[in-house]
This record gives C-alpha cells, sequence and structure tokens, in this order.
C-alpha cells in the first residue's frame, strides 16, 4: 500500500481498499439510474441544468445515495457521522489519508468529483470555492466531447488499442471493452494517476498507462485502433493541460492528424475530436484536405459546427475559471485580437475517422453532419467508411454511378405531413430521415421518396430511375438532372448502401 501523496500522486490506497470503496458506492445505489433518480433527471449530463437549490431539496433526506451525491456531484460538505455510513466499513481517518475526503472544520469533503457512467464510476479533480482559476494540470471529467466520441468510436473485437490523451480514463475503458491490449498516454502525470485510480476502481486489470506528450511513449508500436480527444480549443492561451495543446491556432490537431499514421496497423482506424481554422473566402474543405496529403489513410471528416469568433470565444472562456473575469472585456478582446492575427473568420469542430491503407490512391471526403446523433454508431461509422470507400474508388463519374446498385438503408423512414384542403387531406410535406446512429433528415418529393425504396439491393440505379419514373408518371426528359448529385447525397448521409 502506497502511503505517500503529492500533487501529482494523490491517492494512496491499497487494491483492496480502493474494492471496497467500489463496494460502498455499489450498495448505496451510486449508479446512472440511481443519481439520475435522486435528481429527478432522465440521464447525468441533465444534472447540470438542475438549480443548486433543487438539487439541495432531491438530496436533502439522509441515506447513503444521497449523502455520496452530495459529496461526490453537488461537491458540499457533509457530517462525518454520515459520511462513515455511506463509505464504510473502512475508517473515516483512512479515506482522508488516502486522498479521497477532506475535514475542513469538522466537515467532510470529497476531494474529487466521481460520476455513475456507462456502467462505470469516473473520478476527476474537482474545483474548489477559494480556486478563483483551475490548477494547469487539472484532470477533466468525462466531457460533453469525450461523450460524443465515445458514441462514434468503432466497435470490433481489436488485439490491440491507444488512446492519447487519456485524461481520467473514460474513453480508454469503453474501448478496453473490445481490446486485449490496451495503452493510455497522457502528457500530465496527475491524470495518469487518475487513470490508474480509475481503472481499479472499475476493476480493469488490463491497461497500461504511460506519461508523456502524444505518442513518444508507444515509440514504434502499432494498434488496430487510436482515439483522441485532444486538446483543441484555439485560442491565444496555454495555460489548461486538458484545452491548450501549446501551439498557435488549430497546429496541435493537425500534429496529432499528421502523426497518428505511424501507430496504425494497416486496415487500423484513427479517430479524434477537433477544432479547425476557417478562414474568410477560403474553402474549410480544401484546407483540411491539405492536413492528411500524404499520411497513407483514407479520411472522413464530418463537421457538427461552425463557430464564429466572437461566440466561440465567450463559450469557451469561461472553462477553468470560477470568477467573473473569465469573461472581461479586456480578455476577449485579446481573443479577438489573436483571431484577427491568424486570419480566423470561423472556428469548424467535427470529427475526424483516418483510415491506413497503403497504396496512394488514398481518398479524403469531408461534408456537414446530422443534426442530431442518435445513440451509439461505432458500427455506422465502418459502414460509412465502407460506402465512401466504394463510392471514391469504383463509382468515379456518373457513368459508374448509373450502373452501381444500391439498397436503401433499414432505418430510413418516410414521414408525411398532410393538411386539409378542398378535396380532403392533402400532402404539405414529405421527409426522410435515418432513425438509429447518424440520424439525418432530408426533406423529398414523390420522385426521390419513391426512388428510395425502388433501390432494394437487386438493380442497378439505372434501372431504379426509370422504374421510379414510371411509377410517378415521368418522362424520361422530365426527370430530375440532379438526380445524381441527389443520390451521392443520400450515399452520404447513409439513405443508400452501395451493394458490391
Amino acid at each position: 500500500m502506497r502511503t505517500a501523496r503529492s500533487r501529482i500522486d494523490p491517492f494512496a490506497f491499497s487494491p483492496a481498499e480502493i474494492a471496497g470503496i467500489r463496494d460502498a458506492f455499489r450498495r448505496a445505489g451510486f449508479d446512472e439510474a440511481g443519481i439520475s433518480g435522486a435528481f429527478g433527471v432522465k440521464n447525468i449530463p441533465s444534472i447540470r441544468d438542475v438549480p443548486a437549490e433543487t438539487a439541495l431539496r432531491s438530496t436533502a433526506a439522509e441515506s447513503p445515495l444521497n449523502t455520496l451525491a452530495r459529496m461526490f456531484i453537488i461537491g458540499i460538505p457533509v457530517a462525518p457521522e454520515a459520511a462513515e455510513k455511506a463509505l464504510g466499513p473502512m475508517p473515516l481517518e483512512r479515506l482522508i489519508a488516502g486522498g479521497l475526503l477532506r475535514d475542513i472544520g469538522g466537515r467532510i469533503y470529497a476531494e474529487v468529483k466521481l460520476t455513475p457512467i456507462d456502467g462505470m464510476l469516473i473520478a476527476f479533480d474537482r474545483s474548489w470555492e477559494d480556486e478563483k482559476v483551475e490548477s494547469p494540470d487539472h484532470v477533466m471529467g468525462p466531457s460533453d466531447s469525450a461523450r460524443l466520441l465515445a458514441g462514434l468510436v468503432v466497435r470490433g473485437d481489436f488485439e490491440s488499442m491507444l488512446d492519447v490523451g487519456a485524461g481520467c480514463g473514460y474513453l480508454t475503458f469503453l474501448a478496453a471493452r473490445d481490446s486485449k491490449r490496451v495503452v493510455a498516454t497522457d502528457v500530465n502525470p496527475r491524470a495518469a494517476t487518475f487513470l490508474a485510480f480509475n481503472a481499479e476502481l472499475n476493476g480493469m486489470g488490463k491497461v497500461d498507462a504511460r506519461t508523456g506528450d502524444l505518442f513518444a511513449p508507444v515509440a514504434g508500436e502499432r494498434f488496430d485502433l487510436v482515439i483522441s480527444n485532444p486538446p483543441f480549443m484555439i485560442s491565444p492561451e496555454d495555460r489548461l493541460v486538458y484545452l491548450n495543446g501549446g501551439m498557435k491556432a488549430d497546429a496541435f490537431c493537425q500534429k496529432i492528424a499528421a502523426e497518428a499514421p505511424a501507430y496504425l496497423k494497416e486496415g487500423g482506424c484513427f479517430q479524434m475530436l477537433c477544432n479547425w481554422v476557417e478562414n474568410a473566402g477560403k474553402d474549410w474543405q480544401e484546407r483540411l484536405r491539405g492536413w492528411f496529403e500524404g499520411t497513407g489513410c483514407d479520411t472522413w471528416v464530418l463537421r457538427s459546427s461552425t463557430t464564429d469568433p466572437v461566440s466561440y470565444a465567450m463559450n469557451w472562456m469561461k472553462l477553468g475559471h470560477s470568477d467573473a473575469s473569465s469573461g472581461d472585456a479586456a480578455r476577449l478582446e485579446a481573443w479577438l485580437e489573436y483571431y484577427r492575427a491568424e486570419k480566423v473568420a470561423a472556428i469548424g469542430a467535427g470529427a475526424v475517422v483516418m483510415r491506413k491503407r497503403p497504396g496512394g490512391d488514398n481518398w479524403f471526403r469531408s461534408f456537414d453532419g446530422p443534426g442530431k446523433i442518435s445513440g451509439p454508431c461505432g458500427g455506422q461509422v465502418l459502414e460509412r467508411i465502407q460506402a465512401l470507400d466504394y463510392m471514391a474508388r469504383r463509382v468515379k463519374d456518373d457513368a459508374a454511378l448509373m450502373e452501381t446498385v444500391f439498397r436503401v438503408s433499414p432505418h430510413a423512414r418516410l414521414t408525411q405531413e398532410c393538411g386539409p384542403s378542398e378535396q380532403g387531406w392533402a400532402q404539405t410535406r414529405a421527409y426522410v430521415q435515418i432513425t438509429q446512429g447518424f440520424a439525418y433528415a432530408e426533406e423529398v418529393d414523390t420522385y426521390f421518396a419513391e426512388l428510395l425504396v425502388s433501390c432494394n439491393g437487386s438493380r442497378p440505379l439505372r434501372e431504379a430511375i426509370a422504374r421510379t419514373a414510371a411509377a410517378v408518371g415521368l418522362e424520361t426528359a422530365d426527370i430530375p438532372s440532379e438526380t445524381a448529385e441527389v443520390v451521392r447525397q443520400l450515399v452520404d448521409e447513409g439513405f443508400l448502401l452501395p451493394v458490391a
């Protein structure tokens, strides 16, 4: 058992003691259902929208679950007797000495925050009331971006997997469920300690945590899957490890994209979330294309948003700060001056998927993502990569497109809206949508709605078009000229799947 504690190594518990802590949380019902129920919300992320007074009232009744929720979710103190009842039989003194709790004036605080997520318990740094600014090595919990990437990570039976910039380990542990060998790196030594603690807390023994910058700790190694939720914020500041990459503009994410392929096995995938600069009057897609030239990878960039510099700055400036100066006018102006100097007209955000495929004919595709993502879609990521690959390598012109066989996605649905008319109900609008994963939705007319279901996996597109035109009463000359363009878009969005 380790007894020494430091800023870098804040915990001093034996594996048996950590197992005891885990059991205490389980006995209390400290899981996603229990905590969501305690706060009266549908899921864990919704807790942040609960007003402070409501949260206090919701957890006022004395119980181990409410005690743990107050300490580790809300971050307020409890009486020693309540803490002992919730976390026993381990003595309170031992929990304090080991780094889980803190005694301030006879009241017991949690040293860390801890949240249930995806069947796990994840500990991470908390912010104290007297800290106006977080420490540079602050270890962040499962963020919105981490949850998003978690839903995008491809699933499979992998021999090896690497998480770069693993932080508290949330993404690492999810990927570990499908991998025989798991390596996690982080430049922040404190993060590596949290990851090791969380691995023990969740009974995971196969995570190899290493401290070092990006890929340096795994020099010469190759993996089936590499993921990263890096510090992608674009700003003039370089203070918080989890937010700032220490390079100008979007150069840090560009560096990761350039270096990642060297650590992939052939056929392996690299996935990351990132932000990038969009310059006035220039095509953001062409700028990003340059990031991936010569990498030996097929690349798909799915843009989730584009934000103007003022909105972007005001959104990100508050992170890591608890005082009013986080958004003051002087600080905002410094950010905007930085964007002007770097010729930043907007900041794009999205996901990158790279698949290593030697041969020199690698493709690059980029387009906007759907308005929402419905549930985990790691399987759909692979499906999209296969479809994009087929289209890029085998359907290079409209003649080839017409000879391609497509099938409509089993997750596609047609919705028709009708309004009253003199003749009865009349259709006013129709749209198709994907109900699982990448939940695209597109308004369609009768022709394109029928064309989708005419693509049944047994006939080439030209035949499906002819059958559709006949079904809706169109002459050949009246078939929409944009048919080929729309079909390609429907393939991009997953409505149509090419049949090899």
